[in-house]
């Protein structure tokens, strides 16, 4: 009795690879978006950019459920891309703060079960906030050293 191997030819298994690689790359774009949310949730995603259209990284993106008040948060990523996945449907307040910029807070985003929602921002630069605390020592009033009334 002797063994047979299992072989296929060498173009017919080239061919099968180059099928698999091309779906599989086919597919990755996708898959950020695809565990981004569930059967029961939706997501938010977008670009940062500043007025110049350069893309910001680092921003805190914060989502507030108007309906149940949870807060979520994320950053934006180096190419100024963020993603806030497995949101429970409902309608959100986002805001968009970074250091020597505005704070942003558009138009509410209603998050709907299995959609990813788009909010791309453009940040402008802030005023420079400067926070200045007086703090001095005040002679005390009443003179408690003695029981001697000053003249008046």
């Amino acid at each position: 009795m002797s063994i047979r191997l299992l072989t296929m030819p060498h173009q017919q298994m080239a061919c099968r690879l180059k099928l698999f690689f091309r779906l599989a790359l086919a597919l990755f774009p996708a898959s950020g978006v695809i565990f981004a949310q569930t059967a029961s949730t939706g997501a938010v995603r977008g670009n940062i950019v500043d007025a110049s259209g350069a893309a910001m990284s680092g921003v805190v993106v914060e989502a507030v459920s108007n309906s149940t008040g949870t807060q979520r948060s994320t950053t934006s990523e180096a190419a100024g891309t963020y993603t806030m996945g497995l949101l429970p449907p409902g309608v959100y307040r986002l805001r968009f703060s970074a250091p020597g910029f505005e704070t942003v807070s558009p138009a509410p985003v209603t998050v709907s079960v299995t959609e990813t929602a788009t909010v791309n921002i453009t940040m402008a630069l802030g005023a420079q906030q400067q926070t200045v605390e007086v703090s001095a020592a005040v002679d005390p009033l009443i003179q408690t050293e003695s029981a001697a009334l000053a003249p008046t």
